[in-house]
């Protein structure tokens, strides 16, 4: 896969960042599998955290400047706004848990930027 994209990059304009509103049901917490929704297979990121387990498939994982087997088993953690992108060929199947930090911690004040 040519390297078309610049993940070490901060601020891009081309690289999205969703909201959990625009890619779930719920505002603070949500799981769901592949075939509820079209996956984002370009660089993005998000406000909000999210974990990946990887159920079915071979695929690779890009975050930050990391390229990562995921294979059936693997869990990924993703922290707001990193940028990030994981192919997803015919045949995977995944678990994504998309959660806000109000969720987690309604009293933390705290920006995700510094976590």
């Amino acid at each position: 896969m040519p390297n078309v994209y610049n993940l070490h990059t901060k601020v891009n304009p081309v690289v999205r960042t969703y909201q959990l509103s625009e890619r779930a049901e719920h505002l603070d917490f949500n799981i769901r599998e592949r075939e509820v929704r079209p996956a984002v297979s370009e660089p993005h990121r998000h406000e909000y955290y999210q974990m990946q387990f990887k159920l079915e498939g071979d695929s690779s994982f890009h975050l930050g400047g990391m390229v990562k087997n995921w294979c059936p088993g693997t869990l990924a953690f993703i922290l707001p706004y990193r940028i990030h992108m994981n192919p997803h060929p015919d045949g995977t199947r995944y678990i994504l848990i998309s959660f806000t930090q109000k969720f987690i911690r309604p009293d933390l004040q705290t920006d995700p930027l510094d976590l």
